[in-house]
């Protein structure tokens, strides 16, 4: 009966044990090496008990992986006002990636007070402490202006930092101040030199840029075909900018064996991404057949999608002018919609619009009632807004009909409204469309 008492209690304390939580088994020996070890194999449940623990101890390293799992989920219930009191603790005590998280999350306000004078805090402590992450986002705060004034020379030797220990970002970044002489002397061969050591490291930025320094000569001797390939690495990894330069090129005639058919690829891929003048030269290429088959409905759905979603003032006169002509739709709403369109266009300071506008507001059109001081105003602004060639001609012309058709009052008028005209750029509008260009055909490769 002893024996059998002696298993029963025996059994009975195991059983209590097992129910407490870990921080109360005081008993169980934890390392911050069994710890990682169970993070590492995934074990979330064993790892969570044993950073809870340590953390409470005081162990920074901890706090900071305790941290990450509540701010993830990982394992436990998320939590980010927990997780940032962790970090906190844990770059209290100068443990490095904690103090780098602090200036991130008190950048963007997770888990705590969006303050961008904390992170500009956390991110110099960092920085001094040699981190090149915080020493290129301290650097950007500083070219930037925020939240303190802007110093860029400061800002220069911080990317620098951070460049010199290969963190591509910051090498980037340099590169960039060389090449537009901010914050330090403009040096073109130098904007090389980190352009490439980015580039290389598959940063899709640095290698965009470095192919315009190819493409335009600036710094090395201009070499299209570095460009093209480039251009290329960039944009296979999704770079828009890359991508509607690669297209330029193509449709341009400067890349041996590539034409139009090539540049509509490409043009297709950053319109896609939401670049608005790929997004426009792929509707033109569409509307005129130029490289793609002649479809209408492709242009005008392209043009619709950089006109609502970035107010892409050419767009909105290319789509004006299929309204116009007639090529779907009834014609009163049409001719309504041509003016609208138009109308946005020409208060935006677009040049062709204007002028456009002066034929609408002297003939009437879309329910607008004829007015030579309308019609005055905006062919005065056109003659203004267009760059010389045959249209401003043109405008210049129109003008001085109108001025001359206009009575004494009218021409007072005309030019009343000319001297009160403010350009007004349009804002994007959002459409849930089904005719919006991102549900269009990828063109062929073949």
């Amino acid at each position: 009966m002893a024996g059998l008492r002696h298993v029963i209690i025996v059994a009975g304390l195991a059983a209590v044990m097992h129910a407490l939580p870990a921080t109360a088994q005081v008993t169980e020996e934890v390392t911050m090496n069994a710890a990682l070890q169970a993070f590492d194999y995934g074990d979330n449940h064993l790892a969570g008990r044993y950073f809870w623990r340590l953390a409470a101890e005081g162990q920074p390293q901890a706090q900071y992986y305790l941290a990450y799992m509540l701010d993830t989920g990982m394992g436990m219930a998320r939590d980010v006002h927990q997780a940032a009191r962790w970090y906190e603790k844990a770059a209290s005590q100068d443990f490095l990636p904690a103090v780098v998280y602090m200036g991130y999350i008190s950048s963007i306000g997770q888990g705590v007070k969006k303050d961008e004078k904390e992170a500009f805090r956390w991110y110099t402590r960092a920085a001094q402490m040699g981190d090149a992450v915080a020493q290129n986002n301290l650097a950007t705060m500083l070219r930037a202006g925020q939240p303190y004034r802007k110093d860029p020379q400061l800002a220069a030797q911080w990317f620098l930092q951070a460049a010199m220990q290969g963190n591509a970002r910051a090498q980037y970044n340099l590169a960039t101040m060389y090449r537009r002489g901010e914050g330090v002397q403009k040096n073109l061969p130098e904007a090389m030199k980190w352009y490439t050591f980015a580039a290389n490291q598959n940063d899709m930025y640095a290698q965009s840029a470095l192919a315009g320094m190819y493409r335009f000569g600036m710094g090395v001797d201009k070499d299209i075909q570095a460009a093209v390939d480039w251009y290329r690495r960039a944009a296979e990894q999704g770079n828009g900018a890359a991508q509607f330069s690669l297209a330029r090129l193509y449709e341009s005639g400067e890349v041996p064996g590539a034409g139009l058919s090539e540049a509509a690829i490409w043009y297709y891929h950053a319109a896609s991404q939401g670049y608005d003048r790929a997004q426009y030269r792929l509707a033109s290429m569409y509307e005129r057949a130029e490289g793609l088959p002649r479809d209408i409905a492709e242009a005008a759905r392209w043009y619709r999608t950089a006109a609502d979603e970035h107010a892409h003032m050419p767009s909105m006169v290319a789509l004006a002018s299929l309204y116009e002509r007639g090529l779907f739709g009834k014609k009163e709403e049409r001719l309504r919609l041509a003016r609208t369109l138009y109308e946005r266009a020409a208060e935006g300071g677009e040049g062709v619009a204007q002028m456009e506008m002066g034929r609408i507001t002297r003939d009437g059109m879309g329910g607008v009632t004829p007015s030579l001081p309308q019609s005055y105003k905006w062919f005065a602004l056109a003659a203004d807004y267009l760059p010389e060639g045959d249209l401003r001609k043109q405008a210049i012309v129109e003008r001085i009909e109108t001025i001359n058709a206009m009575s004494v009052e009218e021409a007072a008028e005309g030019r009343r409204l000319v001297e009160e005209w403010v350009p007004q750029k349009p804002k994007p509008r959002s459409t849930n469309d089904s005719s919006s260009g991102r549900t269009g055909r990828v063109p062929s490769d073949n």
